[in-house]
């Protein structure tokens, strides 16, 4: 599906809570902050006894985003998104509930397609992991794969570095990327653990110890290809092409 034509099914979330739980004047006011030009609202005036509706209303915006480019069309929402939870934390679950059906989600205060990540996931996850992995997400989102690249590598990073202060790890300074994840799982004691809960679980040890050293090695070799994109793929200039195939699975 066009991503156009999602981020329109998200703003069809959006304005049912807006016409639901704001009045007509905070209406437009969340429009204007988030970005909209409300000057082409001025003709809409609610009065006593007449004028526009809270309907007209969302209407009028209904053309207005439709104008958009998908990328400042992200920016608005999401920033519509923002002002419905900041000015009305009671709607937060309503909100999550309707976009999830339209295969949204709003995820550390931005619009991401669901099937990008699992959100339950990110709980998991140290603050500034998440925070990472979000912007990587919107940027995949947003056809910038540079940046999801940087900010899906840059999650890995603050996650090993918490591991690296968690563990009082020290730092080597010829320790490139692949390295400091290797020795970060390790530390603490992945495998281990796994190869203990398959134990558990009624398999051998050899059976076990066969999947935990498999496993050790695709995540060494993940960590091979993350490192080696960063550095080939993708600069602050967009002057390194970037294939999209090799950014989506890694996010």
């Amino acid at each position: 599906m066009a991503e156009g034509t999602t981020l329109n099914q998200a703003w069809g979330a959006l304005r049912v809570v807006l016409r639901d739980a704001f009045s007509f004047y905070d209406i437009k006011e969340i429009a204007g902050l988030a970005g909209i030009d409300v000057t082409h609202l001025a003709s809409l005036v609610q009065q006593a006894g007449g004028g526009a509706s809270k309907g007209q209303l969302i209407t009028a915006l209904d053309g207005q985003i439709r104008q958009l480019d998908n990328r400042r069309k992200s920016r608005v929402l999401t920033r519509i998104a923002e002002e419905i939870i900041k000015r009305r934390s009671d709607q937060s679950e309503c909100l999550d509930e309707y976009l999830e059906g339209l295969g949204w989600q709003f995820v550390n205060g931005r619009l991401v397609p669901v099937e990008l990540f699992d959100v339950s996931e990110l709980a998991e996850l140290p603050d500034a992991a998440r925070t990472d992995l979000a912007k990587a997400a919107v940027r995949l989102r947003d056809g910038d794969l540079g940046g999801a690249l940087a900010g899906a590598c840059a999650a890995v990073d603050s996650a090993t570095n918490a591991v690296y202060a968690e563990q009082r790890l020290a730092p080597q300074p010829n320790d490139g990327f692949q390295a400091r994840c290797y020795k970060a799982i390790r530390a603490k004691g992945v495998f281990t653990v796994l190869t203990a809960e398959l134990n558990a679980l009624g398999w051998n040890e050899a059976d076990a110890e066969k999947l935990a050293n498999n496993l050790r090695g695709a995540l060494n070799q993940g960590a091979y290809v993350m490192q080696t994109l960063r550095s080939r793929m993708g600069d602050v200039h967009g002057s390194k092409p970037v294939l999209k195939p090799l950014v989506s699975c890694h996010i």
